[in-house]
């Protein structure tokens, strides 16, 4: 069996913050969707690890969890 040394690539993701460091990056990726015949998906991100610093998320149990999701499929009926 042959190996196929040239790289196909049917999809590239392309996520992005649209800050000004990204417009580059964009031109980059658009111009190998458009060499590479691929679709290019683009994916807005947020980082939020500043802005959630000191929030606070409550712990769930498994076992409760459990115990909604089983309370969910059961009204589903």
């Amino acid at each position: 069996m042959a190996i196929n040394k040239k790289q196909i690539f049917e999809n590239i993701l392309f996520p992005t913050d649209f800050s000004d460091a990204s417009v580059n990056a964009a031109a980059y990726a658009l111009n190998l969707a458009r060499s590479k015949k691929a679709r290019l998906h683009v994916m807005h991100v947020l980082d939020t690890s500043k802005e959630a610093a000191g929030f606070y998320v409550p712990h769930i149990s498994y076992e409760m969890l459990d115990r909604i999701l089983l309370g969910i499929e059961l009204g589903m009926e």
